[in-house]
């Protein structure tokens, strides 16, 4: 039954799945991320536990504030450590009715809208995710290099446990230089057919 339900939890579409109907009051009751809850079970799991059963549904209403737990679903989480961050979520999802069609991104173009069209000229026609980022940065005037530099330094004072059970900060692993810990990358090949597209804007002048 267990593995049954691990199985939907990993499957992006079938006919169980919710739809997008978007509930978000489950969403209110939780007090921890599924990731971080995923970091203090494996931690949990590295000092020889006792009782796993008992921790995970400690968790699953101390953390995501829901007392309506399945069965299927405990034992998923007991016997299936390494997926956990993922059934977690999915706990949290099947509630609040977010219908997700996948576990990731979708690579589908994802529109912005503005109040100040001249403010968001910059953003007119197709751009790499983090294009829009830099925008924001610079719009905002925010030095990113102060706020990650403070981050570090105080992110090495919570130190947690990954899946493998390395010591990693609550920030995750530091990649090495030019690498990705997604394996992709933001080089110039781009593949979409509007890349840097520019069209005129009466509006905004451009």
């Amino acid at each position: 039954m267990s593995s049954a339900y691990t199985n939907l939890a990993l499957t992006e579409l079938h006919s169980t799945y919710p739809e997008y109907v978007w509930y978000p009051g489950p969403l209110a009751n939780a007090s921890k991320s599924s990731e971080r809850l995923a970091a203090e079970y494996h931690q949990y799991l590295s000092g020889n536990p006792s009782d796993a059963t008992s921790y995970v549904k400690n968790a699953v209403v101390e953390g995501l504030g829901i007392h309506d737990a399945s069965d299927a679903e405990i034992s998923s989480l007991v016997e299936t450590p390494d997926l956990v961050a993922v059934l977690f979520a999915d706990m949290i999802s099947r509630r609040s009715q977010t219908g997700w069609s996948t576990h990731g991104h979708s690579a589908a173009d994802v529109n912005i809208y503005t109040s100040s069209p001249s403010a968001a000229a910059p953003l007119i026609g197709n751009h790499e995710n983090t294009e829009v980022g830099e925008f924001l940065r610079n719009y905002l005037g925010v030095d990113v290099e102060a706020v990650t530099k403070e981050l570090r330094e105080k992110g090495v004072l919570f130190d947690t446990l990954d899946a493998d059970g390395k010591s990693v900060s609550w920030m995750g692993r530091v990649p090495d230089a030019g690498e990705r810990l997604d394996g992709q990358d933001h080089m110039g090949h781009y593949a979409g057919d509007f890349k840097k597209h520019k069209r005129g804007c009466e509006i905004c002048g451009v």
